[in-house]
């Protein structure tokens, strides 16, 4: 099942839960209960839905294949190679192929030069006039690969230049780029290119990030601190003709292990080129045996699963698919890799989405049912009531009256209390708000920064660099704790109003930080080893480890910080809002009731017509509650119904 087929059948999954979504929306509204705190949830779902997009990394050395494998999986279909492959290095700067509605084909590089004066790629992002843009057109395959030939461009420059944009010079060759008989190095001529190009699976919310080898990986920090982490799966490429070479194991373990939390999790390892073993002499069994073996010792190497080690030829698999030759295709091995490929990525992200969809559809639901059920059972009580009126003079009148009354004075008590309680639920939420803020963060970069000045030696920046993300995750504990303790207090509040007054409120789900904690520590190591390490020291001036560190980990540090800063916000804003709607139609229930009794008291004529209206009105929050369970079901089952039933 190819690759493509899986994006279809998840393309149509999502319709699917979006369309159930839609659907609840639009009875909510019908049947009176579109609340705010429903549609907060609501459009949150949504949003996911409609902006996920999958990220696949290629990772690699030079020479392994990876470009060769992005052409077999998404680009055969053009009847040639579009990335460019051949012997050498192709890739030479990270690049990022996407396709989104209102894209124009086009190739955007960013000059290498950029990392003197713009050192973030965030910010880059946002100034177009920065980068280079070259234009294809799609239809014209000699266009198409003229303008990605340019990704691999490079520049010869003096080594000093080369350092000070931040390249390693090592003349072994094992830890930097290798100078030239001439004294020159060759480096790219660009720092980052991001290719748009209109494809079916690019529609649908693949973006493939293809990496350079080991020594320009490492050039770009943010690659390392932000693009790898966000992968949803990486791909490390593996040559069968070489095995794991140190290079290899160095960009394994630096790169790839380090932006994943479990390498067994969203991590696949292609052993490519198998077909250097078709020499024609031996046997098939002996090729097989060679590649198990092989197959072995990568697992073992690399510390992986041997059925996440896939041995294939990119190359055979790419000329079968423009050829239409199956043999060829199945000795490939290309499609057991694309399968295991969706599984991981689509299959295990979709599962992630599905369950962050289903929670909220269930939350939503739980909330919508348990508002009508609520109504239904107050009007029910209150027709019981009324009922038990016929033929009772009117002190039994006056004595109900009295008991309603008295009710509603004792909840009107308790939301005097609860405003109370809500003054300092909201003093605790601004401590919170406070310890997350974004300009206490900021108060943290400007006093590392004047610590890192007054630094006596280039060993102490390293201690200036570790302390401040030491602070960082005090502050990220302080607010965890008051987090906990805030989550506390609402518990409490709920369960007493839902024992004195019968009020059901979940509380909401815990605010947690973990998410955030783990990507710091790992922005923290890589941190650390790119601009902390003693290779850096030596090729930059104090000031200029500094402005590094400031301009490319401290601003990739503040986007998480940020993105924490308006989780928290989001939760604060929501966290009260089924309480204070609960708390409404309670409220507008007791009213009701009162006023039902007062008007029987007044007149005796009055009950009849009353219990009718009550009737009628029961008879209808039966209805509407039939209903929204019917939505609710429906919804549940297209939002829970599996992937690959739809791709079947």
């Amino acid at each position: 099942m190819t690759l493509e087929r899986y994006f279809t059948a998840y393309d149509d999954w999502r319709r699917g839960a979006l369309e159930a979504l839609e659907r609840l929306a639009r009875t909510l509204e019908s049947l009176g209960v579109a609340k705010e705190v429903f549609k907060g949830r609501l459009d949150a779902a949504r949003e996911r839905l409609r902006e996920e997009c999958l990220r696949l990394a290629f990772v690699a050395e030079f020479s392994r294949g990876k470009s060769e494998l992005i052409n077999a999986l998404v680009f055969s279909s053009l009847g040639a190679r579009a990335l460019p492959s051949r012997s050498g290095r192709t890739t030479m700067c990270p690049t990022e192929i996407e396709w989104f509605e209102g894209a124009r084909p086009e190739v955007l590089l960013l000059p290498i030069d950029t990392r003197r004066d713009l050192p973030s790629l965030h910010e880059a992002r946002r100034r177009r006039e920065c980068w280079s843009v070259q234009s294809y057109t799609p239809e014209n395959l000699a266009s198409v690969q003229q303008a990605l030939e340019r990704v691999g461009e490079t520049r010869r420059i003096p080594i000093e230049e080369a350092e000070s944009l931040g390249f390693h010079i090592d003349p072994s060759g094992e830890a930097g780029l290798v100078p030239g008989e001439d004294g020159l190095v060759e480096v790219p001529a660009w720092r980052h290119a991001i290719v748009r190009y209109p494809h079916p699976l690019l529609a649908r919310g693949l973006v493939i990030l293809d990496t350079p080898g080991l020594n320009a990986i490492g050039a770009e920090t943010e690659l390392t601190l932000s693009l790898l982490p966000q992968a949803h799966a990486v791909v490390f490429v593996l040559a069968a003709d070489t095995g794991v070479t140190q290079s290899d194991m160095k960009i394994w373990r630096h790169y790839v292990l380090e932006s994943r939390v479990d390498p067994d999790e969203g991590c696949l390892v292609a052993l490519n080129k198998i077909d250097s073993l078709w020499d024609g002499i031996r046997r098939e069994a002996e090729i097989e045996r060679e590649i198990a073996a092989q197959v072995q010792s990568v697992a073992r190497m690399l510390g992986v699963r041997p059925e996440h080690v896939f041995p294939l030829s990119a190359q055979k698999a790419l000329a079968a698919r423009i050829h239409g030759d199956r043999d060829l295709l199945r000795r490939s091995r290309i499609e057991p890799f694309e399968y295991a490929l969706s599984q991981d990525l689509l299959g295990k992200r979709q599962a992630l989405t599905r369950e962050a969809a289903a929670a909220a559809f269930r939350e939503i639901g739980s909330l919508a049912a348990g508002t009508l059920r609520e109504r239904l059972s107050a009007v029910t009580a209150q027709e019981s009531e009324l009922a038990a009126l016929r033929g009772q003079n009117r002190s039994r009148v006056a004595y109900l009256l009295r008991k309603a009354q008295a009710e509603k004075e004792e909840f009107d008590a308790a939301l005097r209390r609860y405003q109370a309680t809500r003054a300092v639920y909201a003093k605790q939420c601004r401590e919170l708000l406070d310890a997350v803020a974004v300009s206490r963060f900021r108060f943290e970069l400007t006093d590392v920064r004047h610590q890192m000045e007054m630094a006596a030696f280039s060993s102490d920046l390293k201690e200036r660099i570790e302390q401040f993300f030491e602070r960082v995750f005090s502050l990220i504990e302080r607010a965890q704790a008051k987090a906990k303790e805030i989550h506390e207090m609402l518990t409490a509040m709920m369960r007493q109003l839902e024992v004195e007054h019968g009020i059901l409120c979940q509380p909401p789900a815990p605010l947690d930080f973990a998410a955030t904690r783990a990507s710091l520590e790992t922005a923290h190591t890589l941190a650390l080893r790119q601009l902390a390490s003693w290779g850096t020291m030596l090729v930059h001036t104090k000031s200029g480890v500094i402005e590094r560190f400031l301009s490319l980990v401290a601003s990739e540090v503040q986007h998480r910080w940020e993105a924490m800063h308006r989780e928290a916000v989001t939760w604060v804003r929501q966290a009260l809002l089924p309480l204070e709607a609960a708390l409404k139609e309670k409220k507008t229930e007791l009213e009701l009731r009162m006023n039902g009794i007062v008007r029987v008291h007044q007149t005796a004529e009055s009950l009849e017509s009353q219990l009718s209206e009550l009737r009628a009105e029961r008879e209808r929050l039966e209805q509407q509650l039939q209903r929204l369970e019917a939505v609710l079901q429906q919804g549940m089952e297209a939002i829970s119904r599996p992937l690959l039933e739809r791709a079947a």
